[in-house]
């Protein structure tokens, strides 16, 4: 199998500026930034690519001019990994109000999980989440969801993002954890050329430590019902399955030391493997979930410090090749139940770019390599185009308040974080879908196509 991230035949636009000149429905941006501590320039900004501002843009009066004011200008983030919640729990999401948060967060592409009610695992579901997807602000895409009797869909539904596998039971009823069904479900997915995505961890120890459950537990315990060895146990059998039926493997919320010592084993041996982690395993750890309670309650769990630090160390080294948000809003009222019938899940398309970007200002991750993680990996991995940019504020230290929050649960645990990178403008493909607390039209985005080898 192929070294590193899949091969696609298309990649990112280049981050460079293209030598072409402005047509008149351009808009030339005045004094941006490309990089943290770069030059400020001006830049034309043309369906979706970055230009060179010509002399003859400046003679053109029906281009429009922006002040970009010294802040950075940088590639709106593909997001691989969101559940937007609908059909069937727009208590806590909807199109409307997750792509809103998309487009506030800098997200200008979403691909949408399929454990909803009912779950996306057919071509007809398929069509009917489109038809929901057509408010959305921002371009998406979709997955198919596993099951045991669902493997000869997986090569009638057309174009998505991979096959979605359950291999622990969480929100939503998809779950495939026996032997049979799983390597069917991987060899349907190998023949259609579309990867498997996996949430790993296994059911068998989660089912034994739910069992030995009193019932008056509280959030701390879910790191224990949820180990870090279900994980690797997940990982070790998914690897073994991908080896033997030559599926490409994309691993969602990686978040433990013995997972991460597992991959990178795997992808110096020239697996089809690639790695996901989340900003709440990132920026969080099992110590936050005393102070969040359920609202810290997540699948995989927060973990300890020390697979906090593994996970940095990883996206360092390049083992960690995308991030995803796995944004997995519940109502406050979910939230507020006993821990056992609390659901797992957290928001997070909203506060995933400004985190990232203040660890950049702090020196914990270099910029090129965030636009990797956020953007062009994603691109190269699912073969797409990358059609957005964001304008963000590096300047002025801000913290996020309830009232400011457009997903529809209305929390997130970093309310009161002080981070800096919020953005100010938003496009996709050229349409301006955020303005400083103004929102671009529904229906502005578009379904991806996803272009595979062969």
């Amino acid at each position: 199998m192929r070294k590193g991230i899949w091969d696609c035949r298309f990649q990112i636009p280049d981050f460079g500026l293209q030598s072409q000149i402005c047509n008149p429905q351009s808009a030339i941006l005045r004094g941006v930034r490309l990089a943290p501590n770069g030059p400020v320039q001006d830049v034309c900004l043309r369906e979706g690519r970055l230009e060179e501002v010509r002399p003859i843009c400046n003679l053109q009066s029906a281009i429009r001019n922006i002040e970009g004011d010294g802040h950075l200008l940088l590639p709106g983030m593909i997001d691989p990994h969101v559940h937007l919640r609908s059909p069937g729990m727009e208590a806590a999401e909807d199109w409307d109000s997750g792509t809103r948060a998309a487009a506030r967060g800098g997200v200008t592409a979403l691909f949408d999980m399929p454990n909803t009610r009912p779950a996306t695992t057919t071509p007809a579901r398929l069509e009917e989440k489109r038809a929901l997807a057509g408010v959305s602000r921002v371009d998406w895409g979709l997955y198919l969801g596993a099951t045991s009797g669902n493997p000869e869909a997986i090569a009638s539904a057309g174009n998505i993002a991979a096959v979605k596998v359950y291999m622990g039971s969480s929100t939503g009823d998809l779950l495939v954890d026996d032997e049979e069904p799983l390597e069917r479900v991987f060899r349907a997915a190998a023949a259609a050329g579309v990867p498997v995505a996996l949430h790993a961890e296994d059911e068998g120890i989660i089912r034994a430590r739910m069992a030995a459950l009193r019932g008056d537990e509280d959030a701390t315990i879910h790191g224990w019902v949820r180990p870090p060895e279900a994980a690797a146990a997940a990982v070790r059998r998914a690897l073994a399955l991908g080896e033997r039926t030559g599926a490409a493997l994309y691993f969602c919320h990686v978040s433990t030391e013995a997972e991460l010592a597992l991959l990178r084993e795997a992808k110096r041996a020239g697996r089809a493997v690639v790695v996901e982690a989340t900003p709440h395993h990132l920026f969080l750890d099992e110590e936050d979930v005393r102070r969040l309670g359920n609202y810290g309650k997540v699948n995989p769990p927060l973990r300890s410090q020390r697979d906090c630090a593994a996970l940095w160390e990883a996206i360092r080294d390049g083992t960690v090749d995308v991030i995803g948000t796995d944004h997995a809003p519940h109502a406050r009222e979910a939230k507020e139940r006993p821990y056992p019938e609390a659901p797992s899940g957290m928001p997070g398309l909203e506060t995933a770019l400004p985190l990232l970007l203040t660890a950049v200002l702090e020196g914990r991750l270099g910029f090129e390599r965030m636009v990797d993680l956020t953007s062009g990996s994603a691109a190269r991995c699912f073969g797409v185009e990358s059609a957005g940019w964001v304008l963000a504020d590096l300047s002025t230290e801000h913290s996020l308040e309830p009232g400011e929050i457009q997903s529809r649960c209305g929390w997130s645990p970093f309310v009161g974080r002080r981070l800096r990178g919020w953005p100010v403008k938003v496009w996709v493909r050229g349409a301006l879908v955020f303005d400083g607390g103004r929102f671009g039209k529904a229906g502005t985005g578009r379904e991806v196509c996803f272009r595979r080898e062969g």
